[in-house]
């Protein structure tokens, strides 16, 4: 067992239990490591903002370095080692619960049964979504059906495009509910075009391949939002968090960052969704 050392994991408050978690791991004072395992998957990354955080990851003997272009995906029950080599270092984390994955899995294997081969997965795609799940899940307005939907779409994701030792459950998934990776890409598709103010549903159905009617129907079933409603809020919770970040930005520009052409109407929307306007949300 490594050195357990106090005051690691900062703001790794457990929201939407039983679904996902969401974690910022800091380390302010001290250099150590941990060994660790726990029920769930775990996707790990950097700040992109710091090229080298300072911490490394072992995970079946190889040995990883954490930097801004990839993320580590594993089974959290394998036990892996962490190594913060230097004070200030800070990772983010999402962990994906066991009795999640294994509802989602529908009896054709269980969370514990999968080993993720490539432990470092450089998949830009992959990366991005996991990154915008992330940053959604720190904003304390997104609803559980919202959360479900991220959680699920990852699920999917880890299946459908990281390499694992249970190929065979794609298979098995897809020819009982295809609609399934409909709804992945789907979510996904949505997450990259935040900052896209041209995106619309047209856009959506062609890069799916399917009619508008089937997306509406596949995600409303899924998160009880329509594709514009999905796509409105995840725009209003990237400019909020901007609005945070990006003190000297005006709110015209963050708004147009996230896929707002009219300020008025974003405003309106911003008001309407958080109850107070956007510049108030800067102090």
């Amino acid at each position: 067992m490594g050195n357990r050392f106090d005051g690691l994991y900062v703001n790794g408050e457990a929201r939407h239990a039983g679904v996902i978690h969401s974690y910022s791991v800091e380390n302010s004072n001290a250099v150590g490591d941990i060994v660790n395992s726990h029920e769930g998957w775990e996707i790990l990354f950097s700040d992109r903002s710091i090229p080298n955080p300072g911490v490394e990851i072992e995970v079946r003997g190889k040995r990883f370095r954490v930097g801004s272009d990839s993320v580590f995906v594993y089974n959290g029950y394998e036990e892996h080692h962490e190594f913060y080599g230097r004070p200030n270092s800070n990772i983010k984390a999402l962990l994906l619960r066991e009795s999640f994955i294994n509802d989602r899995l529908g009896g054709e294997a269980s969370a514990g049964d999968f080993s993720f081969l490539d432990v470092e997965s450089k998949s830009q795609t992959f990366s991005r979504f996991a990154r915008s799940v992330f940053e959604s899940l720190r904003d304390t307005e997104v609803t559980a059906n919202e959360a479900t939907a991220m959680a699920d779409a990852l699920v999917l994701d880890m299946i459908d495009s990281l390499r694992h030792d249970r190929p065979n459950v794609k298979k098995k998934l897809e020819s009982t509910a295809e609609s399934e990776f409909l709804f992945k890409d789907a979510i996904s598709i949505l997450h990259e075009a935040v900052p896209d103010a041209e995106f619309d549903l047209e856009s959506l159905s062609a890069s799916l391949g399917v009619t508008k009617f089937h997306v509406i129907r596949t995600i409303k079933r899924k998160t009880g939002l329509t594709p514009y409603r999905y796509l409105a809020d995840l725009r209003l919770e990237r400019a909020r968090r901007e609005l945070r970040k990006a003190k000297k930005s005006s709110v015209a520009d963050v708004a147009m960052s996230c896929g707002w052409e009219d300020l008025s109407s974003f405003n309106k929307a911003f008001r309407k969704r958080f109850g107070s306007s956007p510049a108030a949300n800067r102090t």
